[in-house]
């Protein structure tokens, strides 16, 4: 049976004798630092953490990682995007909207209110998880656990006006190679595509 390839990003190739795989040449040379916020760049990194410790079961590092900074710095980081103020709170459900469902609140709260039942039920898992977070009866390894293209789209969505957009498809995939947990070696093409798709949809979310 022939394996599916994941669209996003594509498998190392195997190893030969005792060689180690490394980083295709001239991907070594692209900086993205100088282009991305510091405080996104930690973020990231957090994200992957979070993922692979979601993905794995690990109750007690997502539990370690959720105590810690993530939420603090994805605030700060949200409200340096959107210019304005946010709580805790709003931070903790405008990222659980962007991780599963890579949109903000806004255009599912539009979509419910013209009749849109799949926004309706998109709304609910936000809020009922919001709220299982909120009073402490959150289950980590069963509520907050996201596919890879989730993970993808959320650092893209979140990251687009902290740099992100103005990378170099090299840059981007470099930085993806720095920043995500994912354990497989990122396709510049794929990436660009998947950027591509996540600025029209923006796009045709905005009023």
């Amino acid at each position: 049976m022939s394996r599916t390839r994941n669209p996003v990003f594509v498998s190392p190739p195997p190893e030969r004798g005792k060689r180690s795989a490394r980083v295709p040449t001239g991907r070594e040379r692209v900086d993205w630092k100088a282009k991305i916020d510091p405080d996104f760049a930690r973020l990231a990194k957090l994200y992957g953490k979070f993922w692979k410790a979601s993905r794995e079961r690990n109750q007690e590092e997502v539990g370690r990682l959720l105590r810690g900074e993530f939420f603090p710095l994805l605030r700060t980081v949200l409200r340096r995007v959107q210019q304005q103020g946010l709580s805790l709170g709003d931070s903790v459900f405008r990222w659980l909207s962007f991780m599963k469902y890579q949109t903000a609140p806004e255009p599912l709260f539009q979509r419910m209110n013209t009749g849109d039942l799949k926004a309706y039920d998109q709304l609910a898992w936000v809020y009922r998880t919001y709220f299982k977070w909120r009073f402490g009866k959150i289950d980590p390894a069963k509520d907050l656990r996201f596919k890879t293209k989730e993970l993808h789209a959320t650092l893209l969505v979140e990251g687009l006006s902290s740099g992100l957009g103005s990378l170099t498809a090299k840059e981007l995939c470099n930085f993806f190679d720095a920043n995500c947990e994912c354990g497989q070696e990122h396709s510049e093409e794929a990436l660009k595509r998947l950027r591509w798709r996540i600025r029209e949809k923006l796009r045709a979310q905005s009023p």
